[in-house]
């Protein structure tokens, strides 16, 4: 009976992530990402995290001004690793709530 309540449990969490997560952007990935002085080491940082995911920068945390591409390296990672993994995008509100 535990066995099959972790398993609902599981499910449910599964379905309420689902519904309540926000979809990728297709059009951010790492071919458009603007490179400049200010983004450049979070953009090979995440394109690291991409390659190599769960393995050295884990969590991986990005901070910066407006503007410098934080959204789009996210998004640019989820955008990678969709076909080969589960990926679900939430808002920092959704995450919270």
């Amino acid at each position: 009976n535990l066995e099959e309540n972790r398993i609902n449990y599981s499910e449910s969490l599964k379905k309420e992530i689902y519904e309540n997560s926000s979809t990728l952007i297709s059009e951010y990935t790492f071919k458009s990402f603007v490179e400049g002085e200010n983004n450049l080491v979070a953009f090979n940082i995440s394109k690291n995290v991409a390659e190599n995911p769960a393995t050295l920068y884990n969590p991986l945390f990005i901070y910066g001004g407006v503007g410098l591409g934080k959204t789009h390296l996210l998004q640019a990672i989820g955008n990678y690793l969709k076909d080969s993994k589960t990926i679900t995008y939430v808002t920092s509100e959704q995450f919270m709530n």
